[in-house]
């Protein structure tokens, strides 16, 4: 969304580059977030929660994996 647009695009609130390299590795990391109100969630933060990944077919239970509950 941001090619040609912004050179060396950057997430404001983590600090990382914003680029392919998701897409380009084929391994996706997912909040299972489950407060999503935005009146107790700091609204544009994600609170402390589950994470996962995926590679591949996210349709193959084999390709998910537990990263843990993180801060």
């Amino acid at each position: 969304a941001l090619k040609e647009l912004i050179e060396d695009p950057v997430n404001p609130f983590t600090g990382k580059a914003i680029d392919r390299s998701c897409k380009e590795n084929g391994r996706a990391e997912l909040l299972m977030g489950s407060n999503w109100n935005i009146e107790t969630n700091k609204g544009t933060q994600f609170q402390p929660d589950h994470w996962f990944s995926v590679q591949d077919n996210i349709f193959d239970p084999d390709n998910w994996n537990y990263e843990g509950f993180h801060q």
